[in-house]
């Protein structure tokens, strides 16, 4: 029995005086400020510590273990879960309700200060049906939709921009957006410029420009003549426009032609329209101006007058649309048959002005 006493004495003599130690493996004396200090001094053997492979199902669930607590921590070998409770392969801690990842070799943050090693497949947003969020001082600045919406200043797409990509909210404070380029320009003269773009579709500032329509008339086989029993008759001119959808202001200036240099008494009134059809002609009901006529007058011994005004059509419609010239609607006075319209003048001293308005 002396022997068995004698070994468990050693036994006891030995836990108490380690009770309160630190343990170091792989060397005799471990840090002071450790529990477990796993540092090879010697340097004979190198090896790492390797913890528990577990299989995680989700961030907020605690399996495989039976509850989370605060402080363990594993390595997790495969990828499960969905959205922001999707986990990955790397170490994990458990913070007392979620399990944070630390590293993975499929999946490394984004460095607050840049990160390199980077490639066409490494992004910054979400891999669920979940709108991408940036904010300042805590507070929303711009959002990235589902459906690929860029909204600035605010979270939700306002009335009327269900079908706009980029939408800025500057609440009530006029100058929401700002475009800076070299050819804004600068003082008085350069205020009211519009941005445009070219063919390649490069944009700059420039100033409003009118589009010049010459619409020079092409004269019909057998011309226009106005008897005194049809003047209320309108004739198609062979002249026609198209204009694309939206508001027009239109600038017209025809030159008439009679037959013959009016007589010393003789003068006529003459009115043109745009119509929607050549063969059933009525003013265009897309004329917003309070009178849908440009009209001239001959006077006593003129040979040329000028049919002339100015119109606003509205194409309402979603594509371009063609509007034809018809001239008529005549009232004359003491003119003889003679001296009713020959034509319309196909000189530049025909055309029309074609702006774009709101």
């Amino acid at each position: 029995m002396k022997p068995y006493l004698l070994l468990f004495f050693i036994i006891l003599v030995f836990c108490q005086t380690n009770l309160f130690a630190q343990i170091g493996m792989s060397n005799n004396n471990p840090d002071t400020n450790a529990v477990l200090d796993l540092n090879n001094i010697s340097g004979s053997t190198i090896q790492g510590l390797a913890l528990p492979r577990v299989s995680l199902s989700s961030t907020d669930a605690a399996t495989p273990l039976s509850a989370h607590i605060a402080g363990m921590m594993v390595y997790n070998t495969v990828a499960n879960g969905s959205g922001d409770k999707q986990v990955v392969e790397g170490i994990y801690y458990n913070n007392g309700s979620n399990w944070v990842l630390i590293s993975s070799s499929a999946f490394l943050p984004w460095s607050l200060t840049g990160n390199s090693n980077t490639n066409s497949l490494n992004f910054i947003g979400t891999t669920d049906n979940t709108d991408f969020v940036t904010r300042t001082n805590n507070i929303e600045r711009l959002r990235v939709t589902t459906t690929g919406k860029l909204l600035i200043n605010t979270a939700v797409t306002p009335s009327g921009g269900s079908n706009a990509k980029l939408i800025i909210n500057n609440g009530t404070v006029a100058g929401g957006l700002m475009i800076k380029d070299a050819t804004e320009g600068l003082g008085l003269m350069n205020e009211g410029k519009v941005f445009t773009s070219d063919a390649n579709g490069i944009g700059k500032w420039t100033a409003p420009s009118l589009y010049l329509s010459n619409v020079l008339p092409t004269m019909e086989p057998n011309p226009k003549i106005f008897p005194s029993t049809m003047t209320s008759s309108w004739a198609y001119t062979n002249n026609k426009i198209t204009l694309p959808p939206g508001k027009w202001l239109l600038n017209v200036n025809f030159l008439v032609s009679p037959f013959s240099w009016m007589g010393t008494n003789e003068t006529n009134w003459l009115r043109g329209i745009f119509s929607d059809s050549s063969t059933t002609i009525a003013p265009s009901a897309d004329v917003l101006s309070s009178s849908p006529y440009v009209s001239g007058i001959s006077t006593a011994l003129s040979h040329d007058y000028n049919l002339l005004g100015d119109l606003i059509i509205q194409n309402t419609s979603n594509v371009n649309k063609d509007y034809y010239f018809c001239i008529g609607n005549m009232t004359n006075n003491n003119v003889s048959t003679t001296n009713y319209i020959s034509g319309i003048s196909s000189s530049s001293y025909s055309y029309i002005i074609i702006q774009k308005i709101n």
